[in-house]
């Protein structure tokens, strides 16, 4: 019959195991859950880059729509240039004669 010592000795061996196991098992989740970490964050910083540039767009494309010409701006050019396309034949046709 094992004496109690070497019987708390075997309960102690025992836990140490387990424990041993325990942790190698929490490590590997910890790595698991480190990788997860540095892919989310890769994730996280292409979506910001992707933000970024989409706000340069939209701010290019405010920039753009301010400087368009309105349809009334370019009716009024052409109507100034058909006046004087107009007046230029007209010279034209006095210079003939």
């Amino acid at each position: 019959m094992p004496t109690p010592l070497e019987q708390l000795i075997e309960k102690l061996q025992t836990k140490a195991t387990m424990l041993q196991q325990r942790h190698e098992y929490l490590q590997k989740g910890l790595e698991s859950k480190e990788a997860e970490i540095r892919t989310l964050r890769d994730e996280l910083d292409s979506e910001r880059r992707k933000n970024s540039e989409l706000l340069q767009k939209v701010e290019y494309l405010q920039v753009v729509h301010s400087v368009a010409p309105s349809r009334s701006d370019v009716a009024e050019t052409r109507a100034l240039l058909t006046g004087l396309v107009r007046e230029i034949d007209k010279c034209i046709a006095d210079l003939s004669d």
